[in-house]
C-alpha cells in the first residue's frame, strides 16, 4: 500500500509506503482493520474526495494537532498525558515524556539514519538533496527505493547497509480460500468482509469489491484473522474481536 504526495514547489512526488509490521502492535494493515471495524468513516458523496480518515483532514497543521492529541491521551498523566479519564486503562508507558506529533518525523529519521545511508533515508523522509548534487534533480520517487525504510519502520531487521530489497508481505486470504471460502463461494468471504468493515454504498468507492483499494481491504481483514488468537489470549481489542462472525471460522 502506498500514497503519492505531490510537492507543489518542486513539481515532484513523494511516495509513502505502508508495509506490514513485524507483530500485531506495529502492523499498519491490522491497524487499518481495527479502524474499518469500529472507526468513523465519512459518508462518501459523488464528486467529493473519498476520505478514509476524515478526522485527519484539514490544513494549517490540523492533522498534526489531531495526532498530537492521540499521543497525549495515551501518555501517563504524571509525564504530561491528558487522557481526561477516558483512556486510563490504555496508557502507553513506552511513550516519551511530553510526546507530540512533532516528534514523529525526527524520531523516524534518526531511526533510519542509524540503519542506512542518507540517500535511502530521503526516499522516506522526502528531504531535498539538490544542493548536494544535480543528480537529485533528475531522480524520480520510487516505491522500490522506499523498501529499505519500510522494512526498518515495520520493525524488521534492517537490510545490509546501503542495499535495497524486497519489502515485508502482509497477510493474505489464501488460507481462508483453501478452507472453503474460495471460488465459487468467495461471495461468502466478500460478504463477511463488507459486514465486519461496514463497507456499503456510502463508503469510499475504492474500498468496494473489484475496486483499486480492495486488495488493501483484503490484507487488513486477513491481518485481523491472523492475530485474532494472539489478541484474544492478551485480552486486546475486544471491541474489534466481538465484531467477527467467529462461527464462520
Amino acid at each position: 500500500m502506498f500514497v503519492e504526495v505531490p510537492q507543489p514547489k518542486t513539481c515532484k512526488l513523494i511516495i509513502v509506503a505502508f508495509a506490514a509490521g513485524s507483530h500485531r502492535h506495529n502492523d499498519w494493515f491490522t491497524d487499518l482493520g481495527d479502524y474499518l471495524t469500529v472507526g468513523q468513516m465519512s459518508v462518501w458523496e459523488e464528486g467529493e474526495p473519498a476520505w478514509v480518515f476524515p478526522q485527519l483532514r484539514g490544513t494549517n497543521g490540523a492533522s498534526g494537532t489531531v495526532i498530537g492529541g492521540y499521543l497525549k491521551a495515551l501518555l501517563p498523566l504524571d509525564r504530561g498525558g491528558k487522557s481526561n479519564g477516558r483512556y486510563l486503562d490504555n496508557l502507553v508507558d513506552s511513550l516519551p515524556d511530553n510526546a507530540t506529533a512533532g516528534g514523529i518525523r525526527p524520531g523516524i529519521i534518526n531511526e533510519l539514519a542509524a540503519n542506512m545511508p542518507a540517500e535511502l533515508v530521503v526516499q522516506a523522509s522526502g528531504h531535498n538533496f539538490a544542493s548536494m548534487s544535480a543528480l537529485w534533480d533528475y531522480l524520480d520517487a520510487s516505491l522500490a527505493l522506499c523498501m529499505a525504510a519500510a522494512v526498518v519502520l515495520g520493525g524488521w531487521p534492517a537490510l545490509s547497509w546501503g542495499r535495497n530489497g524486497i519489502g515485508p508481505v502482509p497477510a493474505t486470504l489464501v488460507a481462508l480460500e483453501d478452507d472453503g471460502f474460495g471460488p465459487p463461494d468467495n461471495d461468502r468471504l466478500e460478504n463477511m468482509i463488507d459486514t465486519v468493515f461496514r463497507i456499503d454504498s456510502a463508503s469510499p468507492p475504492g474500498l468496494m469489491r473489484d475496486q483499486r483499494l480492495r486488495p488493501m481491504v483484503h490484507a487488513a481483514f486477513a491481518s485481523l484473522v491472523m492475530y485474532y488468537v494472539e489478541r484474544e489470549d492478551a485480552d486486546e481489542m475486544g471491541l474489534v474481536r466481538i465484531k467477527y462472525p467467529c462461527e464462520a471460522f
